[in-house]
């Protein structure tokens, strides 16, 4: 039972730092949590800023990257072999 529960553990810290690190790759917001400390009211959604907005629309970041959704990613990546 203990190695059931740490490999859940492990596989959700690994999950939740691949997340992190691909983020900016992504049409996720990278500016959420700050945004939800600064809402009036805890229970309404925190809306997108406008980065993100910036980068749904243009469908690039920045610095000129191609942004995916994550099943696009999983597309781009399956035809690199």
């Amino acid at each position: 039972m203990r190695a059931h529960v740490f490999l859940c553990t492990l596989a959700y810290y690994v999950e939740w730092h691949l997340r992190e690190a691909i983020k900016p790759l992504l049409h996720d917001d990278e500016e959420r949590e700050g945004r939800r400390d600064q809402r009036a009211n805890p229970v309404m959604p925190t809306p997108r800023s406008e980065t993100a907005n910036a980068k749904a629309a243009r469908h690039r970041t920045d610095k000129g990257v191609p942004v995916h959704s994550r099943h696009s990613l999983l597309q781009d990546l399956a035809t690199l072999t």
